[in-house]
């Protein structure tokens, strides 16, 4: 009888370490929208050379301050520049209207960015519901 609290304590931690998300598990894929879009869209830019920067990833994050004593960083997706450093990127933004927070981009491509504060950080933004379904420019 005394195994018995050790096996539920075995089963809640093995359902609770199965349960989380991933921080390297997208919210969204990037592409497939059916509600309340944000499409983000815009250019990867080498600011030295003023140009695009080809196969470059972007990855989108929504930081979550609501909580009292934590920020919650969800990662929405990433999307692959083209040969021109032209992306797209649509999300439903719907379960982030009640939440307080703020969008921000991180760009990777070799050592290209890499800020010492904010890592590859390269954009943060706000975002609102009037802005569904429509394009929303972030070079």
């Amino acid at each position: 009888m005394r195994k018995l609290p050790v096996y539920i304590a075995i089963i809640t931690a093995a359902l609770f370490i199965t349960s989380c998300r991933k921080d390297s598990d997208p919210l969204f894929d990037g592409v497939a929208c059916s509600g309340n879009c944000y499409t983000l869209t815009g250019k990867l830019l080498d600011s030295a050379a003023n140009a695009g920067i080809a196969r470059g990833e972007i990855r989108f994050y929504f930081n979550d301050i609501s909580g009292t004593f934590s920020k919650r960083k969800i990662f929405l997706g990433k999307a692959v520049t083209d040969a021109d450093g032209i992306y797209s990127f649509k999300f439903d933004g719907s379960r982030f209207n009640g939440a307080r927070g703020y969008y921000y981009a991180e760009a990777y491509k070799d050592n290209l960015f890499h800020d010492a504060f904010y890592g590859n950080r390269v954009s943060t933004f706000d975002l609102d519901s009037t802005l569904y379904n429509t394009s929303v420019l972030k070079n």
